[in-house]
């Protein structure tokens, strides 16, 4: 079982004590926020999923790891952190429902694996002096994170592993969705570019659009388009005498492609503005969309078929997972969501699924409030 770089920065933050990302760090004298909730709070009940707690040290460690994995330490948006805040508490709930799930089936770990890895581990670190000093109190963690890793992959592989579809049903997907199977229009184009670097004044540009118009009139009274090309292109293609492979509509950038969209075959555009500098181009020929036929496009589809029936079933499983099961939620961990936000329900899908009970103690420091199946706690 390898060891992905996700688990190798928990090692490192476990073994060297790195500092928390400020992206997630509450300010020294602001104490507990909901953004980050301070060490006070890791003891209490994050969530509750089943009968089993997640603890608020366990939401403000995956908070860090969240930010270090996605925003790779910088500072997460403002108004991106409500939102990130529930996705991290989505994964920290589905992850224990997983687990939980795995042991009901009977699922055990590789304990060869494990092994393996933590002898790894060892070897990489025998000269690191924080983690001679701190082996002993991290392995059972390492142990414990490498036990769970082994099963939410086994869990998720026999999930997945979805009978193959029929035939009937390959064939409904591919006439479902024609854009899955349906080539781009290419075009092949001759082009004549002047460069302008783009730290250069207005008066380079003007220069460059004005040498291009001249050599546009020249190619509408009948100069040779390769020959003008090999003169004047900075382009690569100018050897070639501007002539270029076939691209995919969409590779172009929008004002080269517009201009080539007003062309029949054969003619030129317009001096146009491109990143590179001022461009004239040719269109030299014009292949439009082809659906590929269904027996070159079978066995694409019997591939794009399986992913998405896998993909379904392990998607189905979590949701199956979160309707039988009680899940409550405490939201005062959560910043709120932008105002824009707050006509639809909560996107957390805790608020959407799983097994509540509505209590009646309005009015009292706790409030817990039934949002479809789920109990959400607010703390004042």
């Amino acid at each position: 079982m390898g060891i992905g770089r996700k688990f190798g920065l928990l090692l490192l933050v476990l073994v060297c004590g790195w500092q928390v990302s400020p992206a997630v760090a509450a300010p020294e004298d602001s104490g507990r926020t909901p953004a980050n909730p301070a060490p006070d709070r890791d003891d209490l009940p994050f969530a509750t999923v089943g009968d089993q707690v997640i603890t608020g040290k366990k939401f403000r460690e995956a908070m860090q790891e969240g930010v270090r994995q996605k925003y790779y330490h910088s500072k997460v948006p403002e108004n991106e952190l409500p939102k990130f805040q529930r996705e991290i508490g989505d994964k920290l709930i589905d992850r224990t429902l997983l687990l939980q799930e795995a042991k009901r089936r009977g699922l055990t770990p590789n304990q060869e694996a494990v092994k393996k890895t933590l002898d790894g581990y060892d070897a990489r670190y025998k000269d690191s002096k924080p983690w001679q000093e701190n082996r002993d109190k991290m392995i059972p963690a390492l142990r414990q994170e490498l036990e769970d890793r082994d099963l939410l992959a086994k869990i998720e592989k026999a999930t997945r592993d979805v009978p193959p579809a029929s035939p009937d049903a390959v064939r409904a997907y591919y006439d479902a969705h024609p854009d899955k199977f349906t080539a781009p229009m290419d075009q092949k184009i001759s082009v004549i570019m002047l460069k302008v670097d783009p730290g250069a004044g207005g008066k380079a540009w003007e220069e460059a659009m004005q040498k291009s118009k001249e050599i546009a009139q020249d190619l509408k009274k009948g100069a040779d388009f390769a020959e003008m090309a090999r003169r004047y292109s900075q382009d690569p293609s100018a050897a070639n005498g501007g002539k270029m492979k076939f691209i995919h509509r969409g590779m172009l950038a929008d004002t080269a492609q517009a201009a080539l969209d007003k062309i029949k075959p054969g003619e030129i555009t317009d001096p146009v503005l491109v990143l590179e500098g001022v461009a004239i181009m040719r269109l030299d020929a014009r292949e439009m969309p082809e659906k590929m036929p269904f027996e070159k496009a079978r066995e694409r589809a019997s591939k794009r078929l399986a992913q998405e029936d896998a993909d379904k079933a392990w998607d189905n499983l979590k949701k199956e997972l979160r309707a039988k099961t009680k899940i409550t939620l405490d939201t005062s961990f959560y910043l709120p969501l932008p105002k824009e936000g707050e006509g639809e329900k909560e996107a957390d899908q805790a608020g959407q699924t799983g097994k509540g009970e509505k209590s009646d103690k309005a009015g009292k420091a706790d409030k817990v409030e039934k949002s479809d199946k789920v109990e959400k706690k607010e703390s004042k």
